[in-house]
């Protein structure tokens, strides 16, 4: 009966030691977050969070890591980050730049932000280059003073899988989009790409309806797609309003 019971509790030791090891090796991460904080008239953006990146031995030369940044686990922007091969042998910390407001600026100068972003590091899943953009939509009538507002129907159907537009925007106006999908599930995947071709937002799968508004941090060419890469042989059709401001209403 003893050899029994110790027989048994060998099991459950090695058991642990397994589930154990194999939690350990789902926590290790590509680099660790040495630093994060706000500043103000960056060489990138106007406003912005630093997030300091130090290489794990995880990581490998000349690789692009996407770096996800989550506001209260929340998905908000994502950029691209790589080491070279003398930078990994020292694991040498480098700054990632992350847009933010006028208002969360002022409200975060000088305190920790730890417990209101994180960030993660990881291989890219797809690429997302700038695509032939689009024909630009058709003006509203009477746009207000305010605004700019265009509207469009698009249709992404086989073999095509995207639609992308385009416009140059200055520091301090805003996009906001809105738009209804119809087809399939009536879902879609749009993201923004700012002028340095760093994904600024990504929606991930929306599904029906679907508002944002997205204040430009930097000067420059912006580009917004919508995705479809996820079902191509499904043929979508989107009512789009698009609307430019010169400042956050």
């Amino acid at each position: 009966m003893k050899c029994k019971l110790c027989f048994l509790l060998v099991i459950c030791l090695i058991l642990s030691s397994i589930t154990f090891s194999a939690c350990k090796e789902s926590s290790e991460n590509i680099a660790t977050v040495q630093e994060m904080y706000v500043t103000a008239v960056s060489f990138v953006y106007r406003y912005a969070i630093v997030v300091q990146l130090r290489p794990t031995d995880l990581a490998q030369p000349n690789t692009n890591y996407t770096v996800r940044l989550y506001e209260k686990d929340q998905f908000r922007s994502s950029i691209t980050v790589s080491w070279n091969q003398p930078e990994i042998n020292v694991l040498a910390a480098k700054d990632v730049l992350f847009p933010i407001s006028k208002d969360e600026y002022y409200a975060y100068e000088f305190k920790d932000v730890s417990h209101i972003y994180t960030v993660k590091v990881n291989v890219p899943i797809e690429n997302t280059p700038r695509r032939t953009l689009e024909p630009w939509p058709t003006l509203k009538s009477n746009p207000t003073s305010i605004e700019s507002c265009y509207e469009s129907d698009l249709t992404i159907e086989p073999p095509s899988w995207a639609k992308t537009f385009g416009k140059r925007l200055e520091a301090g106006q805003y996009l906001k989009i809105s738009f209804t999908v119809v087809g399939g599930d009536n879902d879609i995947r749009f993201y923004i790409i700012n002028p340095i071709d760093n994904k600024v937002l990504d929606t991930g799968k929306v599904v029906n309806t679907h508002q944002l508004v997205y204040e430009i941090p930097m000067t420059g060419m912006y580009s917004w797609t919508f995705d479809n890469s996820f079902a191509k042989t499904t043929t979508k059709r989107i009512k789009v309003s698009t609307c430019i401001g010169g400042a956050l209403p």
